[in-house]
């Protein structure tokens, strides 16, 4: 059985503050033990695609999605949003 590790380099970009748990060096660390544990060789390392609105709401409602869209920066941080890009 093969594994998938599902990333994408813009995940990188994503930092939330020194304090939030969420951040590019969680990632990096995330990716060091996934090396230091022997797992990596079994992993097919996949990138994450741009994601459709459709998709999204097979998971959130509409309407989540929405007020997401309306708060989102205006500088194409969300590269989610389809209309940004």
């Amino acid at each position: 059985m093969t594994l998938a590790y599902i990333t994408h380099a813009d995940c990188r970009l994503h930092d939330m503050g020194a304090q939030h748990p969420e951040c590019p060096a969680r990632l990096a660390a995330i990716e060091d033990q996934l090396v230091a544990s022997g797992l990596s060789p079994f992993l097919e390392y996949v990138e994450a695609p741009l994601v459709s609105r459709e998709a999204l709401e097979r998971v959130h409602a509409p309407a989540y999605i929405d007020a997401l869209e309306e708060r989102a920066p205006k500088r194409d941080w969300c590269t989610w949003i389809p209309t940004r890009r």
